[in-house]
């Protein structure tokens, strides 16, 4: 039996906001994969992963179980 893993999930609810470079909201950019933390929301979400699928066109599903709430306190660069 495997372990239950979790994760923390924070989503961006526009991925042209906030990316540097943006000039639309809604217009992705090839930084909008790395958003700045002012376009991140602070309360999340603990998951456990429920199962994760690799289709066969190559793309990958995550299905997860929202479990608890936690706060970022910050964020940490590279």
């Amino acid at each position: 039996m495997r372990t239950q893993r979790r994760v923390g999930l924070l989503l961006q609810t526009d991925p042209g906001a906030g990316a540097p470079g943006a000039e639309a909201p809604g217009v992705a950019t090839p930084d909008a994969a790395t958003p700045r933390p002012d376009s991140l929301p602070r309360v999340c979400t603990a998951a456990s992963i429920v199962r994760f699928i690799t289709a066969p066109d190559g793309t990958h599903h995550l299905i997860a179980q929202g479990e608890e709430r936690f706060t970022v306190l910050d964020y940490v660069s590279r």
